[in-house]
């Protein structure tokens, strides 16, 4: 597999569906946008043991597989077709971001709404993903990933292919309480998979994105270990098909927002792990 793959083709669908009764390694890949969950989710992928993981449970994704395999109607019916037609290997993976989680607690908890409990139960997700396997991936600079989310949600740029020559984009025009307002979701985001995970004695395989830059094919080749029970040999894994999108303008729009930062009043803010 190579360059930035798009879930919803066809060409990625198993020939032959899976057997359920056949065993399998099932893990889900826990997130907030812009934590590098892409690029190891690839990684993950390239390996041929790894499953195929995406934001399946993303509208964008699962409102087109739902028509293509004929499983609308509930999401057990998704998520059995979902495992049939993306196991590979004897693997299966999927990525979640938080809000996502969310939608999914409310479709399949009766008198469920607005902002799940802290403690909210894994029954529901187990019954979409059975025995299901976490990792859970985070940015030390949370700063510098609400730069990355708020840059990508005014150009549309959310990813870099490795193998193109990019030109540069325009970048929006800066705003503190925009990034600021971002940055807090983030950082309820991790809030809430951290009680999450506490409320339902989950211990993930934690990633954090700047180790994961830094040594690509050893944090790749340690995830494939811990959570797939697979030994991958590091020098077999192909480098990043994407590259970071960080330049010089993301510098100086991280330098306004602590400037910023450091002159306005003091209040309550959300502050990370």
């Amino acid at each position: 597999m190579s360059g930035i793959w798009d879930p919803r083709n066809p060409a990625h669908d198993n020939p032959t569906p899976h057997d359920p009764a056949r065993p399998a390694t099932h893990v889900v890949v826990c997130s907030t946008p812009r934590s590098g969950s892409g690029l190891l989710c690839r990684g993950l992928a390239a390996t041929g043991y790894g499953g195929l993981p995406a934001e399946y449970f993303n509208p964008n994704q699962r409102v087109p597989l739902t028509a293509r395999w004929g499983c609308a109607g509930t999401p057990h019916a998704y998520g059995s077709a979902l495992r049939a037609m993306r196991t590979r290997n004897g693997a299966f993976a999927t990525k979640l971001h938080w809000d996502q989680l969310e939608q999914l607690w409310r479709e399949l908890t009766p008198g469920a709404s607005g902002e799940p409990p802290f403690d909210v139960p894994a029954d529901f997700l187990f019954e979409l993903v059975p025995e299901a396997r976490f990792v859970y991936i985070v940015r030390s600079d949370v700063d510098a990933q609400a730069v990355s989310l708020w840059t990508a949600m005014h150009t549309n740029e959310w990813h870099r292919r490795a193998d193109v020559q990019h030109l540069p984009v325009t970048r929006p025009r800066y705003d503190f309480a925009e990034i600021d307002r971002l940055r807090d979701a983030l950082v309820l985001c991790e809030l809430h998979w951290d009680r999450f995970f506490r409320a339902n004695s989950i211990r993930p395989v934690e990633v954090v994105y700047e180790e994961l830059v830094h040594d690509y094919r050893g944090e790749v080749t340690r995830v494939m270990r811990e959570s797939f029970g697979r030994a991958i040999d590091p020098a077999s894994i192909s480098a990043p098909d994407s590259v970071p999108q960080s330049d010089t303008v993301t510098k100086e729009v991280l330098e306004m927002l602590a400037s910023d930062r450091a002159n306005r009043p003091t209040s309550f803010t959300i502050s990370p792990r």
